[in-house]
């Protein structure tokens, strides 16, 4: 469903809420050895098969320390992805990668295993006639961004 609608206002909100939380800014190690002025490169690899949800929440995260963060999409939201796929590449400071990757990366990893969840039972029925629906029984707080990673499933 690369074409899904992106919760954008709430997305923003929601990940700066959750950076703020992480401390991110705070990252003492980062900020005392990496020079503010080094750029560098990070890749999101698959571990493990899936269905794509959340690149744009780590985009979110990556501009919030650098905003001329670049962002190259190798999997599109809502397309199955294989271990060793990359899924995106970052380019970035390197200040900026190290601040914003566990966010990031919390986010993928979460709405995609929510995508994959939904693909499966999509699949199951598929030529049935039945029709899955998602739930309001969210995590509080992430229920546009859960609801979205359902729809990027199927």
């Amino acid at each position: 469903m690369a074409n899904e609608p992106f919760p954008d206002v709430a997305a923003h909100e929601i990940v700066t809420r959750v950076l703020a939380e992480d401390r991110a800014a705070d990252d003492v190690t980062t900020l005392a050895t990496v020079p503010a002025e080094l750029l560098g490169v990070g890749s999101l690899i698959a571990k493990e098969p899936g269905v794509l949800a959340g690149l744009p929440l780590a985009l979110i995260a990556f501009r919030a320390f650098d905003p001329s963060s670049r962002f190259d999409i190798r999997v599109n939201e809502g397309q199955p992805f294989q271990p060793g796929d990359v899924l995106a590449t970052v380019q970035a400071s390197v200040r900026a990668i190290l601040q914003g990757e566990r966010v990031a990366l919390n986010f993928v990893q979460r709405l995609s295993g929510i995508a994959t969840m939904a693909r499966q039972f999509v699949d199951a029925v598929e030529g049935t006639g039945a029709v899955i629906l998602d739930t309001r029984k969210t995590t509080p707080g992430l229920r546009l961004l859960e609801k979205y990673a359902v729809r990027c499933g199927g």
